[in-house]
């Protein structure tokens, strides 16, 4: 079987030059000090609310709600640990088709397909 999937779940066999490499294997080494269990994917979008919301209050400068709005629909390029967020007045969930990584499950672990 093969499934779409956040990058999560394979974030230490992504190649190092990976755009989400970085913040995956932070975000999982974290999480798992922290709370002495398995990271999830569901946490990590927690978390990617948090940075979005972050970048938009310093984008806006400040708490105000419309300032924050508009800075969080022009966020382009943002790293988080379910794909690169690209907003706009139109596209408030800012990911495409490439947020996701096709996998499968060999010898018992999630693992890219095809590799």
């Amino acid at each position: 079987i093969i499934f779409p999937a956040g990058r999560l779940l394979v974030a230490d066999v992504l190649p190092a030059d990976h755009p989400q490499k970085a913040i995956l294997t932070k975000y999982k080494k974290d999480y798992e000090t922290k709370y002495k269990e398995e990271a999830s994917t569901f946490g990590g979008h927690a978390y990617d609310a948090l940075l979005v919301l972050a970048a938009g209050v310093k984008q806006a400068g400040g708490l105000d709600r419309a300032k924050v709005r508009d800075a969080i629909e022009g966020t382009k390029g943002l790293v988080g640990t379910a794909g690169t967020f690209n907003f706009s007045a139109t596209d408030h969930g800012g990911l495409d088709i490439a947020a996701f990584e096709l996998l499968t499950v060999k010898d018992g672990k999630f693992a890219p397909a095809g590799k």
